[in-house]
This record gives structure tokens, sequence and C-alpha cells, in this order.
């Protein structure tokens, strides 16, 4: 069996909450030098959240991490909801500090400024303001953005 079908099958049996057979299949892959990705992990993880098993998960999600797979906010999230219904306030503060807040990703924070930017650069254009060279030009793309796409122009 390749990658694709193992995570096939983990999430089938995760699915009909048969944690034990989902993680002899995880096993079976170590076993057989098949890497573990995050859709594996994911299965995985979801069988354990299936049975109530969230201090097998909370081990797996850090083994998983050990061994360089990506952990994402929904492996996460399956342990962190096991734990805060039994009341572990330990590994519930480590899980939180393990979520990934977009908000502090590079690239979202240019995003939003560049939102920013061209949202003043807008209302520029639709005010009439003086402006330099820098604003002509990037009001003459947005006009050209604007004919191409047929959004509205004026009122």
């Amino acid at each position: 069996l390749d990658s694709p079908a193992y995570n096939l099958l983990i999430h089938g049996f995760s699915h009909i909450k048969s944690w034990r057979m989902a993680l002899h299949l995880y096993t079976e892959m170590t076993a057989k030098s098949i890497k573990h990705d995050a859709a594996s992990l994911r299965g995985l993880l979801y069988g354990f959240h299936q049975s109530k098993q969230w201090q097998k998960a909370m081990t797996h999600l850090l083994l998983a991490r050990q061994e360089g797979v990506k952990i994402y906010n929904h492996h996460v999230h399956f342990v962190l909801t096991g734990a805060a219904s039994s009341v572990a306030y330990d590994p519930i503060i480590y899980l939180l500090g393990m979520i990934d807040d977009p908000c502090n990703d590079v690239k979202a924070v240019y995003d939003r400024e560049d939102k920013e930017r061209r949202k003043r650069h807008r209302a520029r254009r639709l005010n009439d303001l003086p402006s330099d060279s820098i604003s002509d030009c990037n009001r003459t793309i947005w006009l050209v953005e604007d004919l191409v796409f047929g959004r509205k122009l004026y009122d």
C-alpha cells in the first residue's frame, strides 16, 4: 500500500470509531518506512477524538511533531476538545500555545496593509484629491482593473 491508501484506510477506521485499527495502520506505515503526513495524522487524531481517547491523541500529536509532521490547527483542535472535556488544565495551556495564529503570519500582515493602502488610494481617486505621480499611476491601474472586471466606477 502507498500513503494515500493508508490515509484512506486510517480515515475510514476512524469514522467507525475503530481507533485501534487506525493506530495499527498508522504504525504499519512507520514499519514500512512510509512517512507520516498531515492527512494520516488527522485521521488518527480523529479516531482518538471519536473514541474520547485524548491522552493517546496528545501522545501521537507530540510524536508526530517530533517526526517533523506539519501540525495544523485542526490537529490541535481534536486533542484540545478532549482535554477540555476532562478539564486537564496543563495540557490545555500547552495546546493553546501550539495554535498557529494566522494574524501573526507575515504574509497576512502584508496583505492587510496592502488592502488598507488600496482602500486609501481608491478613496483619494473617488474624492479627486491632489496627488503625486505614484498615486496617479495607481489610479490608472485601478481604473483599468475597474474597467476589465466590470466594477461600478461612479454612483
